[in-house]
């Protein structure tokens, strides 16, 4: 329903539906040269997890020159990438706050973690609504659950936690 409503607007929309899960980085080339061909200004992902990274990929990637690969071997960017939009259907997966993507490295048969000091990958804003996770189906909505409660004891537990971080944890639980 999102996708339909942001195609059937006044706006230019333009459709990349080529993640699958474990997405490779040239599905990341790809879709950063539609975006760029396009003359794109706004990435926008409306998905779950492999999708908000991918999202958050091209968006870097867009603005930039060259493919994702060079980045994992050491090319620094010079620009942040285009504006990104991150609308989880999800709960739980994180990826709309996370400033880094992780992506399935073909060539090297690898999963990588991009990370760029200086030059995070954050969606510029990222439109978290319940409503969205109403249509998934009930497994999906179990094991996210399940992942939340997982992520909050994790959390309270961690050597690295604190009044703030127990506070949220508890409260997350109690949800």
């Amino acid at each position: 329903p999102i996708v339909n409503k942001l195609e059937s607007s006044i706006l230019g929309v333009i459709t990349f539906d080529e993640v699958t899960t474990n997405c490779k980085s040239t599905v990341v080339d790809e879709g950063a040269l539609l975006a760029r061909q396009a003359k794109c200004n706004l990435i926008v992902g409306v998905g779950g997890k492999t999708v908000l990274n991918v999202a958050k990929a091209i968006s870097f990637l867009a603005g930039n020159t060259g493919f994702i690969r060079d980045y994992f071997e050491g090319e620094k960017p010079k620009n942040r990438g285009l504006p990104c939009l991150a609308i989880p259907t999800i709960p739980s997966t994180s990826a709309e706050t996370t400033g880094d993507f992780i992506l399935l490295d073909e060539y090297e048969s690898m999963q990588r973690i991009f990370e760029m000091e200086g030059m995070p990958a954050y969606p510029h804003t990222a439109v978290i609504d319940p409503r969205v996770t109403l249509s998934l189906p009930h497994k999906y909505m179990v094991a996210s659950g399940v992942q939340v409660l997982a992520n909050a004891i994790e959390c309270y537990i961690s050597t690295k936690a604190n009044p703030i971080s127990d506070a949220l944890a508890v409260k997350a639980v109690e949800f």
